[in-house]
């Protein structure tokens, strides 16, 4: 089943500044997992962790660990910087009409 699980506190970073969100997996008790594919800030420092259930189900009080896919998010952190770099370039030679949305 897809759906979204938050957290008193989390690792994971939530989509934002042109950046995607982290993913991974969440392991709980008796082999049940979700595979997470994307975190999103909801209302204040709420964070939903968007995901499929794998193995089970999975209970309002269940507590998992929670496990960052730490190669992803350093590609993602380079590719957003990246992202920076060209669109200063692109400012440079094309002039301050250029934006980032």
């Amino acid at each position: 089943q897809h759906g979204e699980l938050v957290f008193a506190q989390t690792p994971f970073y939530a989509e934002g500044g042109g950046q995607i969100g982290d993913a991974g997996v969440i392991e709980f008790e008796g082999g049940v997992n979700c595979v997470v594919s994307d975190v999103k800030k909801r209302a204040g420092d709420v964070y939903a962790h968007i995901g499929k259930a794998q193995g089970g189900a999975i209970r309002v009080g269940d507590t998992g660990l929670l496990q960052v896919d730490g190669e992803r998010r350093e590609k993602t952190k380079a590719n957003h910087s990246a992202t920076h770099l060209l669109h200063a370039a692109l400012r440079d030679v094309l002039g301050a009409h250029v934006t980032q949305k």
